[in-house]
């Protein structure tokens, strides 16, 4: 079992310096009301913004909840703690906005 679970440490540490070495972890997240867009800030410097009317949570949210945004972590994640939703940084780059269900 240790062999295993030190495996699994390995293996995730070593992902997460691979994140890191990319830059594609958020310095820092913002909501603009006025375009309805998440922008978000990565390590490497780049900016990305996505319209909130494509994110599964965010669609129907009101601008007052959006604008709630924080990073979390190291920079993995996005969390909006009035609408309890926590989001991928690198499934939201990829184009992943949702679950399955939610985007079919």
């Amino acid at each position: 079992m240790a062999d295993t679970v030190e495996a699994m440490l390995a293996e995730a540490t070593n992902a997460g310096a691979a994140l890191v070495a990319d830059g594609t972890l958020a310095r820092s997240a913002t909501y603009d009301p006025i375009r309805a867009e998440v922008r978000i800030t990565l390590a490497n410097g780049a900016s990305v913004s996505l319209p909130a009317r494509l994110i599964d949570g965010l669609r129907d949210a009101p601008d007052a909840a959006r604008s709630q945004v924080e990073v979390s972590g190291i920079g993995y994640g996005l969390y909006w703690p009035d609408l309890d939703l926590d989001l991928s940084v690198p499934a939201l780059l990829a184009g992943i906005f949702g679950t399955r269900r939610w985007l079919d």
